[in-house]
């Protein structure tokens, strides 16, 4: 669908979403010598530096979309991608932060998906949005110091 859609970046995530969910959930459950990870805060260094990161792998995948493929929106498409890997890299090691992430993935994600007429997506990505704004609330207070 991502494909057909000129969505090149969306469609390669959905390779990594598999990938990293199964790591993800083994992590959760065995990650914390054989105990279930708790929830945790991200320092603001780290959060700066996966936020630099990101942006510049943005540009620059961006960029390729843009002159090597037919993608219809290369920085949305991008920062989606670049948005939804960091956010998924922090939901595997519990940490609070990642639901931020989420949030500006899927903040750019509906208006991207009507635009091209994948309306039923938008709606699921707006449902990922409240899930995401109701699993940051719930997981400030989960937080272990």
């Amino acid at each position: 669908m991502f494909l057909e859609a000129h969505l090149y970046a969306d469609a390669t995530l959905q390779i990594f979403f598999i990938v990293t969910s199964a790591i993800g959930w083994w992590n959760w459950l065995h990650g914390n010598a054989g105990e279930p990870v708790p929830v945790r805060r991200t320092t603001a260094p780290v959060i700066a530096l996966y936020s630099a990161t990101g942006l510049v792998a943005a540009a620059v995948y961006a960029w390729l979309l843009h002159t090597y493929t037919s993608a219809y929106a290369p920085v949305a498409d991008s920062a989606v991608l670049t948005s939804s890997i960091i956010g998924q890299l922090l939901l595997m090691a519990r940490r609070c932060e990642s639901w931020w992430f989420w949030l500006a993935a899927n903040s750019i994600a509906v208006p991207l998906f009507l635009t091209r007429g994948l309306n039923i997506t938008a709606v699921f990505y707006s449902a990922l949005w409240i899930n995401s704004f109701v699993a940051l609330l719930r997981w400030r207070r989960l937080v272990v110091s």
